[in-house]
Formats: structure tokens, C-alpha cells, sequence
């Protein structure tokens, strides 16, 4: 039987730690999450980016997927 819990729930934790972490700092409105949030780019930016990965990681699987069709060890 395993110990703790599974990869997901671990993954799931830590952004519920650090979400909730972000909004109690939203809430209270320290001087100093005030100016880290001024360094951020806007909301656009960040939507490009993350767009950008997704193609990107979409690109390279398909790379992998292709190259495995041609080596023979493709699953179909």
C-alpha cells in the first residue's frame, strides 16, 4: 500500500498553497506585494505565453510521435 498521497494530490496542494498564499496577499495589501505586482506583465502577455507553450509542447510531441512512426515503435 503507498505512503501519502498520489503525485496529483501533491501537485493539486502546493497550487492551493500558493493560490491561497497570493490571495491573502491580495487581501491584505502589503506595500511590498503592491510592487512585486507592478513588475508583472499584463494579463495579455501572460495569455501569450502560456498559448505559446501549449504550442510549443504540442509541436514536440508531434516530433516525437513522427520520429517513432518512422523508427517502427509508433503506437497506434
Amino acid at each position: 500500500m503507498a505512503s501519502g498521497p498520489c503525485r496529483s494530490c501533491r501537485g493539486l496542494r502546493a497550487y492551493l498553497l500558493t493560490a491561497l498564499t497570493l490571495i491573502a496577499l491580495i487581501g491584505l495589501r502589503p506595500s511590498g506585494a503592491e510592487n512585486i505586482a507592478g513588475l508583472m506583465p499584463s494579463s495579455g502577455w501572460i495569455g501569450g505565453g502560456i498559448a505559446l507553450a501549449c504550442v510549443l509542447g504540442f509541436a514536440w510531441r508531434l516530433a516525437a510521435y513522427r520520429h517513432a512512426l518512422r523508427s517502427g515503435n509508433a503506437v497506434r
